[in-house]
């Protein structure tokens, strides 16, 4: 599997896509390892999109460019694949990509999974006011 091309604003976007089924978007900010561990599994039973946003993993890297167009972003790449409604998922820095709901259409995005190592951090605030 290559990687395949969508283009917005002058820029690639690049994403690698398998299997049938449900689209499942899973964001990406690194070229390695090529296919997250779990897209082989995923993909038996959806259509999987590991979309790397202008900036990130196997994209473009324009020096000027707007950054905050990742929603646009994903839906160009489903736009170019003709998939109308999505589930996206990501997990620490992806999972504040896919959590960019401003330019999504919530008719087409159907869930957002996503967590963040910070999610489990302890608040330095409050336990340095506990005497921790």
């Amino acid at each position: 599997m290559t990687y395949q091309y969508a283009e917005l604003a002058g820029a690639r976007i690049a994403y690698r896509a398998s299997g049938s089924g449900p689209a499942l978007v899973l964001m990406k900010n690194n070229r390695r390892p090529l296919d997250y561990p779990v897209a082989d599994m995923l993909a038996q039973r959806f259509r999987v999109l590991q979309i790397h946003p202008v900036g990130f993993g196997a994209s473009d890297r324009p020096d000027d460019y707007d950054f905050g167009s990742i929603g646009d972003q994903v839906l160009t790449v489903l736009d170019r694949d003709g998939i109308d409604q999505f589930a996206i998922w990501g997990f620490s820095q992806p999972a504040c990509m896919s959590a960019d709901r401003r330019p999504v259409n919530g008719s087409r995005d159907r869930a957002r999974y996503g967590w963040s190592p910070t999610d489990r951090l302890p608040d330095r605030r409050r336990d340095a006011a506990d005497g921790a």
